[in-house]
């Protein structure tokens, strides 16, 4: 039951999203979904719209910033929490915005 509903629901989200695509974009997902020869890589698109190609990239530039680089940020812990509330903060925002 639980699998079908999951099922269900990825149905009903993957019919609202196609209905926000242009013509060119229905296209190119109608494409890449049906691509034998690249289904391998349906991890990288299939939680984002056409549009929003570029958001994965966006996702791991701020994986790397809050692994790498927030750590070497200051001496005090204090520091490093405060930047990384507030970077979380933006990107919050800014995942709300793009909607992808």
């Amino acid at each position: 039951n639980v699998r079908r509903l999951s099922e269900t629901l990825v149905n009903v989200v993957s019919i609202t999203r196609e209905s926000l695509l242009s013509d060119k974009e229905k296209g190119a997902v109608r494409g890449r979904n049906g691509d034998p020869s690249i289904q391998y890589l349906s991890f990288l698109w299939k939680d984002y719209m056409p549009q929003r190609w570029y958001f994965e990239v966006f996702e791991m530039y701020r994986r790397i910033v809050f692994t790498a680089i927030i750590p070497l940020m200051g001496n005090e812990t204090s520091i490093r929490a405060i930047i990384g509330c507030l970077l979380s903060l933006i990107m919050i925002g800014f995942v709300r915005e793009a909607s992808p």
